[in-house]
């Protein structure tokens, strides 16, 4: 087997092609490994098959016929050579003898010989066609190769419906199973497995016509001939391209009445179909050219010229003319005598008149550049609307349809909405006992009067934007209630009905869903944030802040407080209770980076973002000069644009908030201001006493007296001293030397920014002069 190793280390091909046979000198032969020949040759012929056995890949099988009209000679021994004429097998067979014809009898024989090699891929066959004879089952095999390579495949029994197991005996689209009968599997969920398959008990091997790639191409068709749901189908494969069957994916189609089924088809690319006549009103069938007359009802007619032009029945079977074309002359249209509607448009260019009218009617007359509605009567007449759509000049009393609430487009507006878009009302609703409201009370004042519950309409049922006002015009609660599961927004808060007390007013919006917004005086009993009708920036109710040993925080907090927007409008916040932090930054921190001010004055502020109603504290430094009311913009946190100055504290030395109070717009804390004696009115800073935002200040002076006398102090806030209102005196009795006094200031006015004057006479040793806190 040198040849074939040769062969298959150099991947050239084999050619076997010749077969010879003998009869061995009438001998017994045993085939040798060594033979270049057979003993006894008397017939050599080219091969007319040689294939690989199906049931072994190991196993070549050769094949010859032997024609009637050969032979007179037994058949002993059997030799297979290759295109150099090399005997290449070698074989025996029980003796033979092979008639002829002219001995009596005849026959055509088949001379086969399997012989094993280590591989067949490089052996091939080479045939001259013109000598070959092939053998019936050969033939046959041929046939059956070429059949399965067709498109058209044998039927199956049934269609799958949905992935099933590809073994064993089941029902399929309700259709019981049994061994040998053939199926379309085309709904794996893995679709490479998809294709033709016999059913047997165990695995489902693939239909012979659809078990190679060669038998599986796109294009496959195949019938189904039952199933619940696919019984007489027809389906084809329509996976394009190569496939190779077990790793391509298999699609098929349901083809049984082509791409569009004639019952209820879906027509795939741009189908088309002849266009019915203008005006038809049968079961033909209507392409977009005749939907598009008939739906816009719109034909376009050239009146080019002059005189009477009489139009058609199809001409004017659209119900919409477009008249169009340069006039030479005054131009009278004449449409058909049949009852019908025409929407003529006077598209004509020229100065001239236009006219249509019937055959006998006398016509009615269309402005150039106008459309106007015409109604043929059928009896000769045509009726014209009583105004075109043109600068309708309508009469009587028109009515449309309210357009919703807010709506802001070209909708016809009535009275009614523009009674509700100026903020009229539609109607007037009293009430004085128990009722359940509906959509027709929604833009009514509605008054009430007593103490009972009225219930909302459901929210779903109002359009969104629309709204309901209520009046309390009683001494009696009146409670609002929603209905099902629909909800009051009343600032945060939802509630399922809302109180209105005598006096009281309430406005309910529609916000969509199962929502309504409430606002009102009937609302601020539930808001914490109200708009503010009167008082300045600043003011305060209740305001505290308490400090009882030194910290880097501290928290304010008040009942009501007036913040200012950056527009100048007010803000009355309620229940303010915030923390400031002097580590932090931002929002409860200081308003910019860099600590706060050591031994200096720190401003607080209450900022207010009125989007989310996010109320803060803020400290800005407050010691180079003057704080304004208002927060300096670069310490505003992002959103927060309404605030005010609660209040100006000192600082230690370790940057934190030492002992304080806080009490509205008063601080009170403990500061040294001077030491000493002042025989004449003397000017005393403050810098290190109260901050420059200090309206006044409250003090005490604690004086020795060293002999028995009058004592005299004074704290004035101008040097005028005693001449000026801004003082205070007060004058003591010593009754014996070293006897200690204190006099007390109260709300002593500063003037000058953080300076005070100072006076002490009498019999005095020393006083000493302190602050004890101020207002700002």
């Amino acid at each position: 087997m040198a040849k074939q190793a040769n062969a298959d280390a150099l991947g050239i091909p084999w050619k076997l092609t010749e077969m010879g046979v003998g009869d061995a000198n009438l001998t017994d032969p045993i085939p040798s490994a060594t033979q270049t020949q057979l003993i006894r040759e008397w017939r050599r012929r080219p091969l007319n098959q040689l294939k690989i056995d199906p049931a072994n890949p190991a196993v070549i099988i050769a094949e010859q016929v032997i024609p009637a009209d050969e032979g007179g000679f037994w058949i002993r021994e059997i030799g297979l050579y290759d295109a150099d004429g090399d005997l290449v097998a070698v074989a025996n067979c029980a003796p033979s003898f092979k008639p002829v014809l002219s001995q009596g009898s005849g026959r055509t024989q088949v001379v086969r010989m399997n012989f094993i090699v280590s591989s067949a891929a490089n052996i091939t066959l080479k045939i001259d066609p013109s000598v070959v004879l092939a053998t019936r089952e050969y033939v046959d095999s041929k046939v059956l190769e070429e059949l399965y390579k067709l498109d058209s495949k044998q039927s199956v029994r049934v269609a799958t419906t949905a992935n099933i197991a590809l073994a064993g005996l089941q029902p399929v689209d309700g259709v019981a199973l049994v061994a040998g009968d053939r199926v379309l599997v085309k709904n794996q969920t893995v679709a490479k497995d998809n294709g033709l398959y016999i059913v047997a008990a165990g695995v489902w091997p693939r239909a012979l016509d659809a078990d190679s790639s060669a038998e599986v191409t796109s294009a496959l068709v195949v019938a189904v001939e039952q199933g619940a749901t696919l019984a007489d189908s027809r389906w084809q494969l329509v996976t394009d391209g190569v496939i190779i069957l077990g790793s391509t994916s298999l699609v098929f189609q349901d083809v049984t009445q082509g791409y569009a089924p004639i019952n209820s088809p879906a027509f795939l690319g741009s189908p088309t179909a002849n266009t019915a006549p203008a005006g038809s009103n049968t079961r033909q069938l209507a392409n977009a050219e005749f939907v598009r007359t008939a739906v816009h009802g719109s034909t376009f007619i050239d009146i080019s010229g002059a005189g009477t032009l009489a139009l058609t029945a199809a001409e004017a079977g659209t119900g919409t003319l477009t008249l169009f074309g340069a006039l030479t002359g005054n131009r009278t249209i004449v449409v058909p005598t049949v009852q019908t509607r025409l929407q003529v448009v006077n598209s004509t260019t020229g100065a001239f008149s236009l006219t249509v009218k019937t055959a006998a009617g006398a016509g009615v007359a269309v402005t150039q550049g106008t459309s106007t509605l015409l109604f043929v009567t059928g009896a000769n007449t045509i009726a014209q609307q009583q105004s075109d759509f043109d600068s309708i000049a309508m009469t009587g009393n028109p009515t449309t349809p309210t357009p919703a609430a807010g709506d802001n487009d070209k909708s016809v507006a009535n009275t009614e909405f523009v009674q509700r878009a100026k903020g009229g009302y539609r109607g007037f609703t009293v009430l004085t006992a128990a009722a359940a409201l509906t959509v027709a009370d929604i833009g009514n004042l509605v008054s009430v009067n007593g103490t009972f519950t009225v219930t909302l309409p459901a929210s779903n049922l109002v359009n969104r934007g629309e709204a309901i006002h209520f009046r309390n015009v009683g001494d009696g609660a009146v409670t609002v209630a929603c209905a099902g599961a629909d909800i009051i927004d009343a600032g945060g808060i939802a509630l399922a009905n809302i109180t209105l007390q005598p006096g009281a007013s309430l406005e309910l919006v529609n916000a969509g869903g199962t929502n309504w917004w409430a606002s009102g005086s009937a609302q601020l009993q539930y808001s914490t944030v109200r708009e503010s009708f009167g008082g300045v920036i600043g003011d305060v109710r209740n305001g505290r802040m308490s400090v009882t040993a030194p910290s880097l925080t501290a928290t304010y907090k008040a009942d009501e407080l007036l913040v200012m927007a950056s527009y100048g409008g007010l803000h009355r916040l309620v229940g303010v209770n915030k923390s400031i932090n002097l580590s932090a930054v931002g929002a409860g921190g200081m308003g910019v980076a860099g600590g706060a001010p050591v031994n200096g004055w720190l401003g607080i502020y209450v900022v207010y973002n009125p989007d989310t109603k996010a109320m803060a504290l803020v400290g800005v430094n407050g010691t180079p000069g003057v704080l304004s009311e208002k927060c300096p913009p670069a310490s505003l946190p992002a959103g927060y644009t309404a605030s005010a100055l609660v209040a100006v504290v000192p600082i230690n030395a370790s940057g934190q908030f030492p002992v304080l109070e806080v009490v509205d717009r008063e601080v009170m804390t403990y500061k040294s201001i001077y030491g000493g004696l002042v025989a004449t009115l003397t000017p005393v800073s403050l810098t290190a006493s109260v901050p420059p935002n200090a309206k006044s200040i409250n003090m005490n002076a604690a004086s020795t007296v060293n002999a028995a006398g009058q004592c005299t102090v004074i704290a004035a806030g101008t040097a005028a001293g005693s001449a000026n209102p801004g003082f205070t005196t007060y004058v003591g009795q010593s009754t014996a030397a070293g006897q200690n006094v204190t006099f007390t200031f109260r709300d002593v006015p500063l003037f000058t920014t953080q300076y005070i004057w100072l006076q002490a006479t009498g019999p005095l040793t020393t006083t000493q002069f302190n602050c004890y806190g101020y207002k700002f």
